[in-house]
């Protein structure tokens, strides 16, 4: 009789320790599950950018200054310590995931992409893994869709740049191969201008060149819209050098790299530089107006 009280005290002993260790490990949980806060710090420290998904026990979220790939984190914590079906769930899924890692390094894709995909893992992690292969699968076609349109677009911009500059340049090389004859001699000026905007359109086009990866592209755009603004820089150029000439003639500006027709080329330098630089000829109108006004 005395080892079944025995018996039954120690059953009891049991369960209370394990009564006290549950709540224990329920308390653990809920303060690190609270410690994932926007600007607060996961469990090892890295700080949180953004939170795409909580639930009672898994996060996924976005930590600060790390590399692209690896921006994106997944936490998974069982309030029961002997429970691991949410890991099962997220390596079921796993694969898809890193796939859309690699695609998202590779085309460098905008934030709303994270937010798909943690879309996903959440309905992997609730277990719906077939619909969140599926939202995968869009992901990777979306994004390519997306690049391939994007690099279109570019070029299309480029293109169109080219091409007005080319048809520039084709008027004003016959100029300068005939500037000995009688036209050209009686319109300095004509010449001048001609040679000094198929400069700037070259210029422009070098800085459409070196600024194309940064354009944004709006899919709702055609390509002949690009393309049109892509001509729309080069007519911006072309009237940046313009203005440049008239300003030196004018001696209003840069007017020590002028005198009576001497030192042309440093003009055409000047040109060249106008159509490069978008800023050049607005800066040089205020700094004007600032002399004026003072």
């Amino acid at each position: 009789m005395q080892n079944k009280d025995n018996l039954q005290h120690a059953s009891l002993h049991d369960e209370n320790v394990r009564e006290i260790h549950s709540e224990r490990r329920k308390k653990e949980h809920q303060e690190t599950m609270a410690c994932f806060v926007i600007q607060g710090s996961d469990p090892i420290g890295r700080k949180i950018n953004n939170i795409f998904s909580k639930a009672d026990e898994y996060v996924i979220y976005e930590v600060e200054n790390c590399q692209l790939h690896e921006s994106i984190k997944v936490y998974i914590e069982h309030v029961d310590e002997a429970e691991d079906a949410l890991i099962i769930r997220y390596n079921d899924i796993k694969p898809d995931f890193d796939e859309f890692i690699s695609v998202l390094c590779k085309y460098s894709l905008d934030d709303s992409y994270k937010k798909r995909a943690s879309t996903a893992i959440t309905l992997a992690l609730d277990g719906k893994s077939e619909e969140a292969k599926k939202i995968f699968t869009r992901l990777k076609q979306d994004a390519e869709n997306e690049y391939t349109e994007k690099v279109k677009g570019r070029l299309s911009y480029q293109t169109g740049a080219i091409a007005l500059c080319a048809l520039i340049s084709l008027i004003s090389i016959p100029t300068y191969l005939f500037r000995n004859s009688d036209f050209v001699a009686t319109n300095p000026v004509l010449f001048e201008i001609l040679v000094l905007i198929a400069l700037s359109s070259m210029g422009g086009v070098l800085s459409v060149s070196l600024n194309v990866k940064s354009l944004t592209i709006d899919r709702g755009l055609s390509l002949k819209t690009y393309f049109f603004l892509g001509s729309e820089r080069i007519l911006i150029s072309l009237i940046g050098g313009v203005l440049t000439y008239i300003l030196i003639k004018s001696n209003l500006a840069f007017g020590v790299l002028y005198n009576e027709g001497s030192n042309f080329f440093a003009v055409l330098a000047i040109g060249f530089l106008a159509g490069f630089s978008e800023t050049l000829v607005p800066n040089t109108l205020r700094n004007i107006e600032r002399e004026k006004s003072s």
